[in-house]
């Protein structure tokens, strides 16, 4: 067998609609996950390549040089040991981390940000102090596409919520705000908040999304402005369907609060097509539409004549792709779980019994381009199927490459040990081509998709995660 060493290199050349194009891939030494809570990709600063890892009462940075050798490491020192991280945010020239810790009865969430060598740039900052908190409260963030805002919130009350703005550029608090809803409960009700790269939160909120009030079924937006703290709302109806699941995101070039989402007349269960929805604050104008799946969608999935009234089974939205004229392309995804019943009396160091074990099945893709007033440009269907189990889906699914001319996603054909990983690569006016781009055979590569992260116009970086073992596999188009 053909064992990996210290820093491998494939070439790898492809015929991409007429040009050629090579991929150049770097591997990584593995490192060991013994005691670590979560890991991100930070991407390159100078000529090193950051990896963030958050172990128990520890913060370090690792240092990849570009041919991804590990080089050194350093612990990062904060104002507590025991923080509990909300998330990390990558600029051009540092990186922050945002986290609470608690001191006696106070709760404190802070902001502290380093440079590319890991030096802090500036003292920790405290964004607020919590007095008297006895039930550690369940904090999220949110981050800008620019990654220069983040929205800190919780939703895990039921009528009240608490929301921080940060500004990371100038280090501070751009504003707080608590709000109270008379009409939800936010634990049922609370759908997305999303912040601008102004600092603009919007905070999306459904009511009467069943079958027996699909009559009153709406969307309840609320814009929050943390400068003025003026709030102002907006009821969208959504009247006689309910909603399967839903994707929003600030469109900052328009200033326009970009939606889109999948409905059905009478199940939860099955999709019977997508809508759309676009609002700019310029002009308080809305538009959105709704179109039900066509007979040739439901052919290319199920490969058969089927009733459009059936729709689809268990898909998700998973991306919108914005594009410069104010439209989209809505990514949606087929995903399937299933619970086996497994007897375990045979384990070791396990009691006697039944347990659940799961199946995954990720397949097609169907993509909706859509234009600025919600109408439908273009549809397709993208074939794939990857099937696992137990793993939590963690290998499966896809990651979206970007650069001006083309989108490309990227996937593990199968979810195996040995793996050939493939991509499909869009143009703005739905031209697709399918490429096979490497092979993982005598790697021991497991490829997560889904954390890889863009680290310039031509490259992109995978974590490879085998049990408590993750290797880091840069990919560079150039």
């Amino acid at each position: 067998m053909y064992l990996l060493p210290r820093c491998a290199f494939l070439l790898l050349l492809l015929s991409c609609f007429g040009t050629a194009f090579s991929q150049r891939i770097s591997i990584s030494d593995e490192v060991q996950l013994h005691n670590d809570i979560s890991y991100d990709i930070l991407g390159r600063y100078d000529d090193r390549i950051l990896l963030f890892r958050d172990k128990v009462n520890k913060q370090e940075i690792q240092f990849f040089d570009d041919q991804m050798r590990l080089r050194n490491s350093k612990e990062l020192e904060l104002e507590d040991r025991r923080v509990i991280m909300l998330g990390v945010t990558r600029n051009p020239d540092f990186f922050s981390l945002i986290y609470y810790y608690r001191r006696k009865s106070n709760l404190y969430i802070a902001v502290q940000q380093f440079d590319g060598k890991a030096q802090p740039i500036d003292t920790m900052r405290i964004v607020k102090v919590l007095e008297n908190v006895f039930l550690m409260p369940d904090y999220k963030m949110t981050i800008s596409e620019d990654r220069t805002k983040v929205a800190i919130f919780s939703s895990d009350r039921e009528r009240e919520m608490d929301v921080f703005v940060v500004d990371l550029i100038h280090f501070g608090l751009l504003g707080e705000q608590t709000l109270l809803f008379d009409d939800v409960i936010l634990r049922r009700d609370f759908r997305s908040i999303e912040v601008s790269n102004e600092g603009m939160v919007c905070i999306i909120l459904e009511k009467d999304n069943t079958v027996f009030k699909s009559a009153d079924h709406l969307l309840k937006t609320f814009f929050l402005n943390p400068l003025t703290k003026e709030i102002t709302s907006l009821d969208i109806p959504v009247t006689d369907r309910i909603t399967v699941d839903m994707h929003f995101q600030w469109d900052n070039e328009n200033l326009c609060l970009a939606g889109a989402g999948l409905y059905s007349d009478r199940s939860f269960d099955r999709a019977q097509g997508f809508f759309s929805l676009r609002y700019c604050l310029n002009d308080a104008s809305i538009a959105m539409q709704f179109h039900p799946f066509t007979e040739d969608i439901l052919v290319d999935i199920y490969g058969k004549t089927v009733e459009e009234k059936k729709g689809i089974e268990e898909v998700e939205v998973q991306d919108i792709l914005l594009r410069e004229d104010g439209g989209m392309i809505l990514i949606g995804e087929i995903k399937k779980e299933f619970a086996r019943r497994s007897f375990y009396g045979d384990r070791p160091y396990a009691s006697s019994g039944y347990g659940y074990l799961s199946d995954y099945q990720y397949e097609d893709l169907i993509l909706y381009s859509i234009q600025p007033n919600g109408d439908l440009q273009w549809t397709s269907v993208l074939h794939k199927k990857q099937y696992s189990h137990d793993d939590e889906a963690i290998y499966s699914s896809y990651f979206v490459f970007k650069n001006p001319s083309k989108v490309r996603l990227v996937f593990n054909d199968e979810i195996s040990k040995e793996n050939t990983v493939s991509e499909y690569v869009l143009r703005g006016n739905g031209e697709m081509l399918r490429n096979s781009l490497f092979n993982t055979e005598y790697q021991r590569l497991q490829l997560r998709f889904r954390d890889a992260v863009q680290i310039s116009s031509t490259e992109f970086i995978v974590p490879s995660q085998r049990q408590l073992r993750l290797s880091l596999v840069k990919v560079d188009y150039r």
